[in-house]
């Protein structure tokens, strides 16, 4: 394979990464969300994830909400 096609596959699986995490931002945001913040793993790091999105509620209901909200959205994207 050219080095030029590993790098193109490359640079779309970071837009598809990045759109996951805005995505998840804007579910939190949709549900008013508050201190919302990512955090950003190394790539070395050898974790199960490249990225936290994190954030608070008011209660126990709108925390529910929040994450029922991410999930959802994370739902279309394995359909999409």
């Amino acid at each position: 394979m050219p080095s030029g096609v590993q790098s193109i596959i490359s640079y779309e699986e970071e837009d598809d990464l990045q759109h996951q995490v805005n995505e998840a931002i804007l579910a939190c945001q949709d549900k008013q969300a508050q201190d919302v913040s990512v955090l950003e793993l190394e790539k070395d790091s050898g974790a199960f994830t490249d990225y936290f999105v994190m954030c608070s509620g008011a209660n126990p209901r709108q925390v529910q909400a929040i994450a029922d909200a991410v999930d959802e959205r994370s739902k279309r994207w394995a359909c999409a």
